[in-house]
């Protein structure tokens, strides 16, 4: 598993280095790609469309793709946008019982999941997060 944790805006003037993030992440064709999305405070259309971009490009390599504790924020936007049904959403806890379970809710074995750390960027490879306080 690789979880990405973004903190702060996600918007359209940093929308470039989330998608980089997640590329990233994808291209270790990790089990699960988890996006921590706890810590976002504001988020908008740029970061929906990337997570819809991602949610259609993981399967076809064998990713499942989660999103972890989304805030207030992105569940209203996800709502919204009636997508909220289109990404599974997990509590940090759920994520580390996989690993006593051995596989993902899609059946994806995980093999190598890590848990939910570091705070900020990707795991279990360090990649850069969207900064706080972007705007």
């Amino acid at each position: 598993m690789v979880v990405c944790s973004l903190t702060g805006d996600v918007l359209l003037h940093n929308q470039p280095e989330f998608e980089r993030a997640l590329a990233a992440a994808l291209s270790e064709k990790p089990a699960v790609l988890a996006v921590d999305l706890a810590r976002v405070v504001l988020f908008t259309c740029a970061g929906l469309n990337v997570l819809l971009d991602v949610r259609l490009r993981a399967p076809a390599q064998g990713t499942a793709l989660v999103l972890l504790q989304p805030s207030r924020t992105v569940r209203r936007l996800l709502e919204l946008t009636d997508t909220e049904t289109l990404f599974p959403v997990l509590a940090a806890v759920d994520a580390r019982s996989w690993e006593l379970r051995g596989s993902s809710p899609s059946g994806v074995p995980v093999a190598d999941l890590v848990g939910i750390s570091p705070p900020t960027g990707c795991a279990p490879a360090a990649r850069p997060a969207i900064p706080p306080g972007r705007t």
